[in-house]
């Protein structure tokens, strides 16, 4: 045991050391253990010059020596201080509550404790002391600091230990000489133990609980019979009665007692009947489960032994002003001391009173959020959490990564020092867009996602304008847009040769419109521009052109065979447009030979003749810019009929008008009328709550017309701090039902206050106030909560 020597005054009556010896740890004295004491002058008045090591400022300094008394931190010189206690840096002279945490010194020279990060690889099991098994005696370590565990090695190789324990053994049978038929847990089935029988070992069934019930016996196998053992009705683990202790049987039969040997690291100080301090009751339990102390050693009180004795002067007859802790008013208050004897509950000033007495973290306040308090060498230390339950309730931080539960984002925000880190909202973050990053070489491209991949892509979308240019390529475009598609499609620069079409005799190819509507169409190369054939004509899409007349025609449509009406702009378009219902019939239409004659498009698709001769399908998204709102049967609203066909073919959906040329009927959540906005700041003293938070969901009854929000709270103005960072439900009051919906948006941050009812639910009424959050609005509040001029009642 390790005590400090102590050069007591020896009293003239009784002759007995007025000294006290202090327990420092089992083991002789360290070095760093006797330059961490405090300064001890001793009781007796003498002044001598003395040095002692400061633990805190890591010097050597002078102080008065009394002669008598004082501590193993006392040096004649100050050269034999700094000798024996100036190497030992702030790690050995503080080192880390837990033995397997590492303690390191940062860059600010504070001492750091963290648990070890990286072990090797290899595999030499060792069996712990709570059961489990690790692959090296490292990952041991590792588990238990992280777990705040002490966790020492049971025996090296993997636990053979199968659940549950071995029944109690009738002594007065055994069966004539017969070998073990197994060694231990491991040559048994996985619902079996190896237990003894009190003759041999034998794979067996295993108890639930030591000892359950009426003791049971292990029936051996019929076999002549000899009495070894002198009849008895003892139960083995009779002795075994401590109610942590589980009972096992040795390879004679002989009862042991397995005691607990694993605790929690959390500091909630017991003393002892043995006037020994525990850091816990779990530890004294451990104590009290050995044989040896089974019905010696009991629990005293709650607290350090030294805290609860009485104040005590002393027979001398000095007058020094002490304190003590009073365990009744848990306070420390002062008494005269006399200057010797007395007891260990007696403190030169408070402070060290209440640093001894009193748990540290009790009104101890970490100063960073996310951080606990922990005591260390009798001081708060705030330490950040390092163990989290394994459940998925995934957030999003406003670090844009997503934490598998709240804890774990607590936890890295503390680990990394970013105490800023708050929810942004629950569930997985969003995926960050890979286009953000990319970039694309042409003016024409846009990036689009593909595969969680950006992916370049040309812009087709161009406006109807003709304004022929003649290109370098020999081609006419009928923009300066299509052509810089082509550019952009074909990677190839192209150049303008002038304004106008190119001046050829011969068919100059075609134009596709893939810039238009992916529909081919053809020009006859003539300078005036001939009429295209009837069959060339009927094939084409219907084209408004680009003028804003509205003139009624018709087209013929290649894939039904039949003429339809269309609204024509007045200029340009093509050839496939007619006057009257009757010039579209009479017009000579494709006749049988005709590929598309023995195609259906579906989709509202339109058949044209390829280059080969083969009929294909395609969408025609040429459509007239006018305004004549039809209902599809997809339940949304199309500007006009052939609006609605372009996209069902575009999606591949069958969507067909329904209802007529109507727009669809809203189906938006009735809201009733609602009373006038109430003004937050004149109501902030009524409201029951005033929170900021994310509007995550609006749950709405649409049978009883009514509705309620789903808030995630990030900021609490008024009310209960116990909801921020968690999701609540809002409901409406009775008579307002679902109003305020219809001016809330999902995702958006609100600022909200309203009533809490007697049952602590949440409600809005006539005095609450919605609104979503602006910076500005977030200002007015925070001012509000800061100079609160609310009256208490």
């Amino acid at each position: 045991m390790c005590k400090l020597e102590v050069n007591a005054c020896m009293l003239e009556s009784g002759g007995m050391p007025a000294g006290k010896l202090t327990y420092l740890g089992n083991g002789e004295c360290t070095v760093a253990q006797i330059c961490s004491l405090p300064v001890e002058k001793g009781r007796c008045r003498a002044s001598m010059k003395r040095f002692f090591f400061n633990s805190t400022s890591r010097q050597c300094e002078e102080f008065r020596f009394g002669g008598c008394e004082g501590n193993a931190n006392r040096f004649d010189t100050e050269k034999d201080c700094h000798d024996y206690c100036g190497s030992l840096d702030t790690c050995q002279l503080n080192p880390c509550a837990d033995p397997y945490a590492i303690c390191s010194i940062s860059d600010e020279g504070e001492r750091v404790c963290t648990c070890p990060q990286v072990c090797t690889a290899d595999y030499s099991p060792v069996c712990g002391t709570d059961g489990q098994t690790y692959s090296n005696e490292c990952m041991m370590k590792t588990s238990a600091c992280q777990q705040g565990m002490m966790i020492k090695v049971k025996s090296p190789g993997k636990c053979n230990n199968n659940p549950g324990f071995c029944p109690t053994v009738d002594p007065m049978m055994c069966p004539g000489d017969q070998e073990d038929s197994c060694f231990d847990d491991a040559s048994c089935e996985d619902n079996e133990k190896c237990c003894h029988d009190g003759c041999r070992k034998m794979c067996v069934k295993p108890l639930a609980i030591p000892n359950a019930g009426l003791p049971q016996k292990i029936v051996p196998q019929l076999a002549p019979l000899h009495f070894d053992k002198k009849p008895s009705i003892e139960d083995p683990c009779e002795k075994c009665k401590f109610p942590r202790s589980a009972c096992t049987l040795n390879e004679n039969g002989e009862a042991e007692c397995q005691c607990p040997e694993v605790c929690t690291a959390d500091f909630a100080p017991v003393c002892g009947s043995d006037g020994r301090n525990y850091t816990n009751k779990c530890e004294l339990e451990v104590e009290a489960c050995k044989p040896e102390n089974l019905h010696t050693l009991k629990l005293l009180h709650e607290g350090p032994c030294v805290c609860n004795l009485p104040p005590e002067g002393g027979p001398c007859f000095g007058y020094l002003r002490r304190y003590f802790f009073n365990a009744t008013t848990k306070q420390c208050k002062e008494f005269v001391y006399g200057g010797c004897q007395g007891n260990g509950n007696n403190f030169q000033d408070i402070e060290s009173c209440e640093n001894k007495c009193i748990n540290p973290c009790k009104n101890y306040k970490c100063p960073f959020p996310h951080t606990r308090c922990e005591v260390e060498g009798g001081k708060p230390v705030c330490k950040c959490p390092i163990v989290c339950t394994a459940d998925y309730r995934p957030v999003c931080g406003t670090d844009g990564k997503t934490y598998s539960n709240m804890c774990g984002m607590e936890a890295a925000a503390c680990l990394t020092k970013h105490f800023r880190l708050q929810v942004k909202h629950v569930g997985e973050c969003l995926s960050p867009n890979p286009c953000k990053e990319a970039t694309c070489s042409h003016k024409r491209h846009r990036c689009i996602v593909k595969d969680n991949e950006a992916v370049c892509v040309c812009d087709k979308a161009c406006t109807r304008e003709y304004e022929p240019l003649c290109v370098s390529d020999g081609a006419t475009y009928p923009n300066k847009c299509v052509l810089e598609v082509e550019e952009c499609e074909s990677g190839n620069a192209l150049k303008i040769v002038h304004s106008g079409e190119c001046q050829v005799d011969q068919l100059i190819g075609f134009l596709t419109t893939r810039y238009f509507s992916l529909i081919y169409f053809f020009l006859c190369a003539t300078h005036k521009g001939s009429r295209l054939s009837s069959r060339a004509a009927c094939q084409l899409p219907p084209d408004g052109g680009p003028c804003k007349a509205y003139i009624p025609s018709y087209f013929f449509n290649a894939t039904s065979k039949t003429c339809e009406e269309f609204v024509y702009g007045g200029c340009r378009g093509n050839d496939n447009h007619f006057s009257t219902i009757d010039d579209c019939q009479e017009t000579e239409t494709p006749s049988s030979d005709d590929p598309c004659q023995l195609v259906k498009c579906d989709f509202h698709g339109v058949c044209r003749v390829a280059d080969n001769g083969y009929a294909v399908c395609e969408c025609n998204t040429a459509c007239p810019f006018i305004y004549d709102p039809v209902c599809g049967s997809d339940g949304k609203n199309y500007s006009n009929e052939c609006v609605l066909k372009s996209q069902a073919c575009l999606t591949n959906t069958a969507i067909e008008v329904i209802g007529g040329p109507a727009k669809c009927a809203s189906k938006r959540l009735k809201c009733q009328s609602c009373p006038a906005r109430s003004n937050l700041f004149t109501h902030f003293c009524e409201s029951g709550f005033v929170f900021e938070g994310t509007l995550e969901k609006i749950e709405s009854n649409e049978d009883a017309d009514s509705s309620s929000l789903m808030v995630l709270v990030t900021g609490v103005f008024k009310g209960s701090d116990s909801v921020q960072n968690k999701i609540i439900k809002i409901n409406f009051a009775e008579n307002l039902k679902s109003c305020f919906c219809k001016e809330l948006e999902l995702r958006k941050v609100v600022i909200i206050a309203g009533s809490v009812t007697d049952e602590g639910d949440y409600l809005l009424d006539e005095s609450s106030y919605v609104r979503h959050a602006s910076q500005h609005l977030l200002k007015k509040v925070q001012e509000r909560t800061k100079h609160n001029n609310c009256k208490q009642d």
